[in-house]
C-alpha cells in the first residue's frame, strides 16, 4: 500500500497567513494615516510662517497690513470667500508679490459644508493689526506652540485644539 502525501498546505496553515497579513497591513494602514495627518499638520505650520513674514513684509513696504475693514475673510462661503490668488483674494493684494500665491488648506475645502462659521485659513485685519487663523482644520489636535512664537496660539475664544492662530501684537485681544 502506497502512502500518498500533498505537499500543499492546509485550510488552517492559509488562514493563518490571511490573518497575520491582515492584521499587517490594517496596522501599516493607521500608521500611514497618522503620517499623512502629521505631514497636513505641518504643512500648516509652514503656511503660519510664511504668512507671518508675507505679511511684515507687506506692512514694512506698504506701512500697513492687508486691509479686510476687520472683516474674516477666507475661501468657505460665509466668509468673505473671493478666490485664492491676486488682488481679490482672501488676503488682499499680498499674492503674487509678498507670497507666490495664498495658500489652500492641505485637507482640500470639502469641510465647508461641515464647517458654516469657517475652514481653512482665515484673515481679519483692520489695517493696522491681523490675525491669521488655521480654523476648524488642524489634523493631530496639538496646541499652536506659543512657547516658541510669543504670537501664535489656539483659538483664544474657543481654546478649540483644531484651530491655530498668528497675529500681530495688537489683535492679541481679538
Amino acid at each position: 500500500m502506497s502512502t500518498y502525501r500533498s505537499r500543499g498546505f492546509t485550510l488552517i496553515e492559509l488562514m493563518v497567513a490571511i490573518t497575520i497579513i491582515g492584521i499587517l497591513t490594517a496596522g501599516s494602514t493607521i500608521a500611514f494615516s497618522n503620517a499623512r495627518a502629521r505631514a497636513r499638520d505641518a504643512q500648516r505650520y509652514a503656511v503660519l510662517a510664511q504668512m507671518e513674514l508675507a505679511l511684515e513684509t507687506y506692512r514694512q513696504v506698504n506701512g500697513s497690513y492687508p486691509n479686510t475693514n476687520r472683516e474674516w475673510r477666507g475661501l468657505c462661503p460665509g466668509r468673505g470667500g473671493a478666490g485664492v490668488t491676486g488682488p481679490t483674494g482672501y488676503v488682499p493684494d499680498i499674492a503674487p508679490t509678498y507670497i507666490a500665491k495664498l495658500p489652500t488648506d492641505p485637507a482640500g475645502l470639502t469641510n465647508c459644508s461641515l464647517y458654516p462659521d469657517g475652514y481653512g485659513y482665515e484673515y481679519l485685519s483692520d489695517g493696522v493689526d491681523y490675525k491669521f487663523f488655521v480654523h476648524n482644520s488642524m489634523d493631530n489636535k496639538e496646541k499652536c506652540d506659543g512657547a516658541t512664537k510669543i504670537y501664535w496660539d489656539p483659538h483664544p475664544l474657543r481654546q478649540t485644539q483644531k484651530t491655530c492662530v498668528i497675529y500681530s501684537q495688537g489683535a492679541s485681544g481679538w
